[in-house]
């Protein structure tokens, strides 16, 4: 698998996170969530680029 953008992880994530919530999976909704929430952090603080690693911590 190779980097995931914003844009795809977003989409993505609503798609997941929206079958979790209609089939009342709330604990893993809410696990989906907050993964996709850290997703969007560097070095603590929110941030954005262009691609995230699919292994690794980090933005590329």
């Amino acid at each position: 698998m190779g980097p995931g953008t914003a844009f795809n992880a977003a989409a993505h994530h609503i798609r997941e996170a929206r079958w979790l919530r209609d089939h009342r999976y709330l604990d893993d909704y809410y696990a989906v969530l907050r993964a996709y929430a850290l997703i969007d952090r560097k070095d603590g603080k929110p941030y954005v680029a262009e691609a995230h690693h699919p292994d690794e911590d980090r933005w590329i």
